[in-house]
């Protein structure tokens, strides 16, 4: 038989051993504490997105930003284009763009030119990147060459490159004379609103309440239709479609003309 002898010395040497294995596998296997997702940090930033087609349907270039493990993030001084059968209908300029998945918002004040020429200005737009529409639910403001058009919100849908204003929509024009509108909606497409619902037209000291009324930058003028009722200087009006250009007023489709007494009154009030 085999007989092993060990030292009181030795012995605690290997119990030391063991508590020093045991202590080790603790403080490997004990749970830790989550650290934070990583962060990278982002300068000149350019990314583009494509539609099926492999067009461009949006650009973004940012001077810096952040972007979280989880695909969120934030970018800083941000140029954002929205593409339209590979075009760039929309170019909209803001201090900050924050994201994540496939939303983003544009906030700060953000400064869209539209189709190259007029612009927009709100303080705050979403952003949809599968489908690229733009929503906005604050105040916005369009100045083109002739017209001034405000409004409580707007939805733009690059697909049908039509931008929507909606609530409280005013529209103030210079041409074809000084003329001021107002109504519930208003569909804006470049050189070319037309306002609908309540639509109310002050030209002069003509006022007219339609349905519906498109101004037209290019032919220079203010279309009423879908049944007119005017309050003029000389009287009242009614009539199907009423159009308003440089030279005046005309009426056409049931017109109907109250003249007031004062009309048939000559200088001397005879």
């Amino acid at each position: 038989m085999f007989h092993c002898r060990m030292s009181k010395k030795s012995g605690i040497v290997l119990i030391v051993l063991i508590a020093a294995v045991v202590a080790g596998g603790y403080f490997l296997l004990r749970p830790r504490p989550q650290l934070p997702a990583p962060e990278t940090t982002l300068a000149e930033l350019r990314l583009s997105g494509y539609d099926q087609s492999g067009q461009v349907s949006w650009r973004v270039q940012a001077d810096a930003g952040k972007m979280d493990e989880d695909g969120s993030g934030v970018l800083h001084t941000v140029s954002l284009s929205i593409y339209a059968q590979g075009k760039p209908r929309w170019t909209a300029v803001a201090p900050t763009l924050t994201f994540a998945h496939d939303r983003a918002r544009l906030t700060g004040g953000v400064d869209v030119t539209v189709n190259g020429g007029d612009k927009l200005t709100t303080d705050s737009v979403a952003w949809n990147k599968n489908t690229n529409k733009l929503i906005g639910t604050q105040a916005v403001a369009i100045v083109a060459a002739h017209a001034h058009v405000t409004a409580h919100g707007f939805t733009y849908d690059p697909r049908a490159d039509r931008l929507t204003l909606t609530g409280g929509v005013n529209a103030q024009l210079d041409e074809p004379s000084a003329i001021a509108a107002t109504g519930d909606e208003a569909i804006y497409t470049e050189g070319r609103v037309v306002l609908s619902g309540a639509v109310r037209i002050t030209s002069g000291n003509d006022v007219y309440e339609c349905p519906r009324a498109e101004y037209s930058e290019h032919e220079k003028t203010v279309d009423l239709s879908g049944g007119v009722t005017g309050v003029l200087a000389v009287g009242k009006l009614t009539a199907a479609r009423i159009e308003v250009t440089a030279d005046g007023s005309t009426a056409s489709g049931d017109v109907e003309l109250l003249l007031n007494s004062k009309f048939f009154r000559g200088n001397d009030g005879a």
